[in-house]
């Protein structure tokens, strides 16, 4: 079996150019293995975009859902930005370290899903001065994206720790 590469760090244009239209133009997801987008993300590059689009092309079902969980990364350095306190689930505790929100597309009828977005958590200190709480902050990333996703689904999974006013209250409006 050939393993299919796409080299987005690649410097020269044309070739680059070339594997984006290649990505773009996928009809589904076994068209490629591995990307390679080193720095990409600091070039402006839309993975939100890209992976919507991919999305379209690889989740074929009719029914699709919004899928959230945020997790723990372990984290102790001293010049992280937002390193806090958030809740390990494997731990069953609180504890120092990063969060990263995930984002992802789910098709239901064929039990397939794509990560559209990985979003860090902002530490408490960060939160206390934006007048923001950790859950409040959640839904403002998604009503960041509202336009994006509600193309896709009005439906939104998640843990029961979102069941709280000031996650769903923004969420419908």
């Amino acid at each position: 079996r050939m393993l299919k590469v796409a080299d987005l760090v690649e410097d020269d244009p044309n070739e680059r150019a070339r594997v984006q239209f290649y990505l773009q133009n996928m009809k589904s997801a076994d068209d490629m293995d591995i990307i390679i987008a080193l720095g990409t993300a600091k070039e402006g590059f839309d993975w939100v975009g890209f992976n919507l689009h991919l999305s379209e092309k690889v989740l074929t079902g009719t029914r699709k859902v919004l899928a959230i969980d945020p997790s723990y990364i372990a984290k102790s350095g001293k010049l992280t930005p937002w390193i806090g306190k958030f809740w390990s689930g494997v731990a069953g505790s609180v504890k120092r370290g990063l969060e990263i929100m995930g984002i992802a597309i789910i098709d239901v009828d064929n039990r397939e899903s794509i990560t559209l977005k990985a979003q860090q958590s902002p530490d408490s200190v960060t939160l206390d001065n934006i007048c923001e709480n950790l859950i409040s902050w959640y839904s403002g990333v998604l009503i960041h994206m509202k336009d994006e996703l509600q193309k896709i689904t009005r439906y939104v999974a998640a843990d029961s720790y979102f069941a709280k006013e000031t996650f769903i209250t923004p969420m419908v409006q």
